[in-house]
């Protein structure tokens, strides 16, 4: 009888864990599909009046002093690598280079042959030189930020993108957490339903 109540327990936690887990995943791709959350960036890059250009999903947005100006199309929906060079935006799609003003504009654009410049700056997305000064995109607790050598902190991931990243982590651990426990649970059960015909059999003797 103790036996069928834990196992019951078992089975109502487990529904309940994964009704939780799924919900947090629908809301957190929704939120990411829809655009209204991103949590990680193509890499980064600065113009020369110092405004950030962070690479999302699809787009690199604008930011003069932490306020968003405009979003530049980055030419492709899959992963991509950019900086900025002479204050115009070098694109790689992996296959097409493309040269914009900081507008967006395509001023050039030509083949990546073996991906070889987007490689190179897709290796050096976490870091970007200007004026002799150094930024860098580190993570806090995996929450990102910009920050300049002097300590100046330039960005960081809005709270909500930080919550769902670290919701969409918490759920996928506990899932892989309850897959363990489930499989050892009734393997244990299995154990014991295939001792009690055994002990019957004894107690008969």
């Amino acid at each position: 009888m103790d036996g069928e109540k834990k196992m019951k327990r078992l089975s109502l936690f487990s529904i309940v864990s994964l009704f939780i887990i799924f919900f947090v995943m629908l809301i957190s791709i929704s939120l990411i599909g829809s655009g209204t959350v991103v949590t990680s960036y193509e890499g980064f890059a600065l113009d020369s009046n110092e405004n950030l250009y962070l690479g999302e999903y699809g787009k690199i947005n604008v930011y003069k002093e932490g306020s968003l100006l405009y979003s530049v199309d980055a030419h492709t929906s899959r992963a991509y690598a950019f900086t900025i060079q002479n204050d115009e935006i070098l694109i790689s799609t992996a296959e097409t280079v493309y040269i914009t003003d900081l507008s967006g504009n395509v001023i050039n654009s030509y083949k990546d042959t073996d991906t070889s410049l987007f490689n190179e700056l897709k290796s050096n997305k976490d870091s970007f030189s200007l004026n002799g000064s150094t930024y860098k995109m580190q993570k806090n607790f995996g929450r990102s930020r910009i920050v300049k050598d002097d300590g100046k902190v330039i960005y960081q991931m809005p709270l909500l993108d930080y919550i769902v990243k670290i919701g969409i982590l918490i759920s996928m651990l506990w899932l892989a957490v309850l897959a363990i426990y489930l499989v050892i649970s009734f393997r244990k059960k299995a154990e014991h339903n295939k001792s009690q015909p055994a002990n019957k059999k004894s107690r008969l003797k």
